[in-house]
C-alpha cells in the first residue's frame, strides 16, 4: 500500500534527477565549447615596427593592411639591394618568409644573377628605392613600385629603370609567408583594376578587327 506522500516524493525525485541530468549535459557542452575556443582562439598582437609611424596588428591567420605593406617593403628592399657579396645572406634571410615552392626558384635566380660574369665585372651592386606601395585585400597582394639603379663597378656609371615588385603574402600561424613573387618594368601595379583595363582594351581591340 502506497501513501500519497510517498508517491509525491518519488515523482519529485525523478524530476530532480532529470533536471540534474540535463544540467550536467549543458555543463559538459559548455566545457567542451570552452576547451575548443581556447585551442582555436589566438591572440592578435599590436606593434609599431621600425620605420612605420602607426600601429599595426597581426593575428594567427591574418593581419591589417599596414603590416602587409611594411613586410612587402622589407622584402622588396632586401631583394632589390643585392651584391655578389651579400647574395647568400639575403637568400638565407628570405628562406623563413617564403613558401618552399617559391623560395627555390627565387634563390636560383638570385644566385645565378650574382654569380654571372656580367654582374660581377660590370654591375657592382643594385639599389632599389621604393616610391609607392599598395595592398589589395581581395588577392592579398602587395605592390612595391620604385626605381632600380644598377651601379657599374668599372665605369662608375649608374643606370636606372622603373620597377614594381608584386608579391602575394599570407599569414600562417602568425608568420608572413610569400606564396608568389614577381617583378616587372613600370610603376603601374598589375592589380585587379589593371587586369580589368587590359581585358577591356583587348576586347575593344578585337571588336574593331
Amino acid at each position: 500500500m502506497k501513501f500519497l506522500w510517498q508517491k509525491t516524493t518519488w515523482e519529485n525525485s525523478i524530476r530532480a534527477n532529470m533536471m540534474l541530468s540535463v544540467s550536467n549535459i549543458v555543463m559538459a557542452c559548455i566545457a567542451l565549447f570552452a576547451v575548443y575556443a581556447s585551442m582555436t582562439t589566438h591572440e592578435r598582437i599590436v606593434v609599431v615596427p621600425p620605420g612605420v609611424n602607426q600601429t599595426t596588428s597581426v593575428g594567427w591567420a591574418d593581419a591589417d593592411a599596414t603590416y602587409y605593406k611594411s613586410f612587402g617593403m622589407f622584402v622588396a628592399t632586401l631583394i632589390g639591394n643585392i651584391t655578389p657579396a651579400n647574395v647568400d645572406f639575403v637568400s638565407k634571410s628570405l628562406s623563413g618568409y617564403m613558401d618552399s615552392a617559391v623560395y627555390s626558384d627565387v634563390r636560383k635566380k638570385m644566385i645565378a644573377l650574382a654569380g654571372s660574369r656580367e654582374f660581377r665585372e660590370s654591375a657592382g651592386a643594385t639599389k632599389f628605392v621604393p616610391t609607392a606601395i599598395a595592398y589589395e585585400p581581395d588577392t592579398h597582394k602587395v605592390f612595391v613600385a620604385g626605381q632600380m639603379a644598377v651601379m657599374n663597378a668599372q665605369s662608375s656609371v649608374q643606370t636606372s629603370e622603373d620597377l614594381t615588385y608584386e608579391m602575394t603574402i599570407r599569414i600562417r600561424e602568425g608568420q608572413p609567408v610569400i606564396t608568389a613573387i614577381s617583378s616587372y618594368s613600370g610603376l603601374d601595379p598589375h592589380d585587379n583594376g589593371w587586369i580589368k583595363r587590359q581585358a577591356e582594351a583587348a576586347a575593344e581591340k578585337n571588336g574593331k578587327k
